[in-house]
């Protein structure tokens, strides 16, 4: 049941937790914690040629949209406080 679910998901796709909480194996949901969140796919695929590209996603952990339907400007700032990049619409 594990094994299928594992195979089920695509590469750094971020398992639903509902579902994970579900795994009542121990061992499956620690393999899964260990190389299935951001960390394990960024020390999985980093040296892959196509990684790092011109575009980031960020999940921000809500299930909503956080920016206005009209216009907006987006700022997304490192964990030193510096902008890395601004979006405006």
């Amino acid at each position: 049941m594990c094994q299928d679910y594992i195979d089920s998901l695509r590469a750094c796709q971020i398992p639903n937790p509902n579902e994970l909480k579900l795994r009542d194996e121990p061992a499956c949901r620690q393999w899964i914690q260990e190389n299935l969140y951001y960390d394990a796919c960024v020390r999985n695929y980093q040296r892959d040629l196509d990684f790092y590209s011109r575009d980031w996603w960020a999940w921000l952990g809500i299930d909503r949209f956080i920016y206005g339907k009209s216009s907006d400007i987006i700022r997304l700032y490192d964990k030193e406080g510096y902008l890395v990049d601004r979006y405006e619409y």
